[in-house]
């Protein structure tokens, strides 16, 4: 086997919408790559949960410089794939954007 024909394990992530947003961010980039071991956490309680049960992108040898490029960018805080988080007014924390309502006092700002 040549080195060009292998593959290396090059990212694991904490779960599988994480290890997916790079999968795509890889695919944009037209780098062709695997995820692997996505359906481990449903193992959870018979296997610890860890770095070792994450999914994990694999990409072929000759590809690893341009997909750490793509990770390294996606891993910037200003990156085009980071969803941003607002500031909660009442209690200061910090919510993901995906979420409407404040996880620490349940403030929602939509219904003020």
């Amino acid at each position: 086997m040549k080195d060009s024909d292998s593959i290396i394990e090059l990212y694991v992530a904490k779960d599988e919408p994480s290890v997916r947003i790079v999968e795509s961010a890889l695919i944009a980039a037209n780098i062709k790559c695997r995820v692997v071991g996505e359906n481990l956490g449903a193992a959870a309680g018979d296997l610890p949960l860890g770095i070792s049960t994450g999914p994990a992108i694999w990409v072929a040898h000759d590809n690893v410089d341009a997909a750490r490029r793509v990770i390294q960018e996606f891993e910037e805080p200003a990156s085009v794939f980071r969803v941003p988080s607002w500031q909660c007014p009442r209690c200061d924390s910090e919510v993901d954007a995906g979420f409407d309502v404040c996880w620490n006092c349940l403030y929602n700002p939509s219904a003020c």
